[in-house]
């Protein structure tokens, strides 16, 4: 069984993440809507595993922090969805993606400050097992939509069908 504390492989998550969104600004053209796309996908899996099993688990010891973790997901889904419409060389893309990347770095913070530590004292063994399968399977998520043209909202919703393990998880 896995040891690694929960908090630590979704930081490593927001590492991933915040090297992601650095690809995204360094490059341009084909190459950056590539790396849009990659970004999209796999942030689109981290958060269908966070609100599937991480916030649930948090709400217990985190109270309204978890609400608060919830709309800033919300703001960083409605600026992607902005995204998807835009030519990844526009000035308008420039502008609205530097925005996300603030919005997702400062909200990765205040998940790693406010949330996780939480997750580390859990003792429930049925809560354990659904935290730990939901955060090491972000990696294959990503990978099932990178490259399917879905939207970020998409992915979000088939990636949660999948946690749940219903039939909406068809690819």
């Amino acid at each position: 069984m896995n040891h690694t504390p929960i908090s630590a492989t979704l930081t490593a998550q927001h590492d991933q993440i915040a090297a992601l969104l650095r690809a995204v600004q360094q490059t341009a053209g084909e190459d950056r809507r590539l790396a849009f796309d990659e970004f999209s996908a796999y942030l689109a899996a981290h958060e269908a595993a966070e609100e599937e099993a991480v916030h649930p688990a948090a709400r217990t010891g985190a109270g309204g922090v978890v609400e608060q973790r919830l709309a800033e997901e919300h703001d960083a889904g409605t600026l992607i969805t902005t995204l998807e419409g835009l030519d990844v060389d526009s000035a308008d893309f420039n502008a609205t993606f530097e925005q996300l990347n603030r919005a997702v770095l400062q909200h990765a913070h205040h998940e790693e400050r406010d949330e996780f530590p939480d997750l580390d004292t859990v003792d429930n063994t049925q809560t354990l097992i659904r935290l730990r399968y939901a955060v090491n399977l972000v990696d294959a998520l990503a990978a099932r939509t990178v490259g399917t043209g879905r939207s970020f909202t998409d992915r979000v919703d088939v990636n949660r069908a999948h946690l749940r393990g219903t039939a909406d998880a068809t690819m």
